[in-house]
This record gives structure tokens, sequence and C-alpha cells, in this order.
């Protein structure tokens, strides 16, 4: 591993199959508000004044983001959310307006036969690639 990057948390893919069953588990009716809330905070997301939407807030070590990667940010505000990318004055990106379908993303062979339905079902592919850009994301400095 290089020095100076960083590491994406060996718990992610349970961090993100328990977003999945958080979010099925509150629309199904069989968690409180609160106890979703308790769940989403510390995930970086969080209620917005219109029902059933959500701000998400990416954290960006140190303020770092390549142009590539803000483009990438763009690309899901623009499906997911409003379409607007809010920068903090913590060197953050907010994506706002993300309803609450699209807060866990399917990958799926077969998107059209995934669960979740409409943009929330990926196909390999296109995972993979956000994938990546994610951990591009995370990389402090080059060596």
């Amino acid at each position: 591993m290089r020095k100076n990057t960083y590491t994406l948390p060996e718990s992610l893919p349970a961090d993100l199959q328990r977003m999945r069953s958080e979010v099925k588990k509150f629309k199904d009716g069989g968690s409180s508000a609160a106890e979703f809330r308790s769940f989403r905070v510390p995930q970086g997301v969080y209620e917005e004044r219109t029902e059933g939407h959500f701000m998400l807030r990416v954290r960006l070590p140190a303020g770092a983001l390549l142009p590539h990667q803000m483009c990438t940010l763009a690309d899901v505000s623009a499906e997911y959310g409003s379409g607007i990318l809010h920068v903090t004055t913590r060197q953050d990106i907010q994506v706002h307006s993300v309803g609450i379908d699209a807060l866990f993303l399917e990958v799926h062979p077969n998107p059209e036969k995934a669960l979740s339905d409409g943009p929330n079902s990926l196909p390999l592919d296109r995972a993979a690639e956000i994938i990546r850009e994610i951990k591009e994301i995370h990389e402090l400095k080059s060596e």
C-alpha cells in the first residue's frame, strides 16, 4: 500500500449491506424514524425538510478531490439528487434531495431483475467503475 493514502474500511461491504437492510426495514414500517435516524446520521445521511428526501455528506480527507472525481459526484447528484453539489466549510461535499430509494444501490448482473428498481440497480461494469472512482476520491497524495 502506498504511504499517504486513505484505505476504505474493511467493514464497507457489511456497512453497505446494513444500509440496504435498514432502509428496507424503515420503508416496511419495521423501525421508527428515530431508530432509522440513529443508524443513518453516523453514515452521513441527513433528513431534509421535504418528507422522504435526504442529504448525503461525502467526507473528503483533507478536502482532496481531483477534477474527474468531482465530475463523478456531479453525475451522482444529477442522477440521484437535485443536481447541485454543496461544498461545505469543512471541505466536504453534500448531495441534496436524494430520495429514500437512492440511499443504497444494488449491484446486479441483470438490473431489470434486481430487487430495487429504476436507477438504483446497476450493471456490474458500472458498479466497478463507481467503486474505482470512490477509491480514487480517498487518495490523499500521490507518491
